[in-house]
């Protein structure tokens, strides 16, 4: 999950049993766990336990094209302010990107 919300409940029905929610949007619930214990399912949180195994698997994820990445804005570096006034607005689905050595 990189958006993050109240519907990632939603994500559990996605998953086939022995599947993986990779929650990088922000801290799954309790509930959200036990619901997902229930279903055989692995719940990683690689923010809250920083773990390099973890960010390998999203980015081998992500070039598979089996977790898709929602960009809804992408920001030079050198406007980071602008990026961060635009998320304190409200209503971004997806996620800002800033971008990092490029001319």
């Amino acid at each position: 999950d990189l958006v993050g919300g109240d519907d990632i409940h939603l994500l559990l029905d996605t998953l086939c049993s022995g599947g993986l929610l990779l929650e990088v949007a922000g801290d799954p619930s309790d509930e959200l766990k036990a619901q997902a214990k229930k279903r055989s399912l692995r719940v990683l949180e690689p923010l809250v336990e920083p773990d390099g195994h973890v960010l390998e698997l999203a980015t081998d994820l992500i070039e598979a094209g089996d977790l898709k990445v929602t960009v809804a804005e992408t920001f030079p570096l050198e406007r980071a302010a602008a990026a961060h006034e635009r998320l304190e607005r409200g209503g971004v689905r997806g996620k800002l990107v800033l971008e990092v050595g490029h001319d």
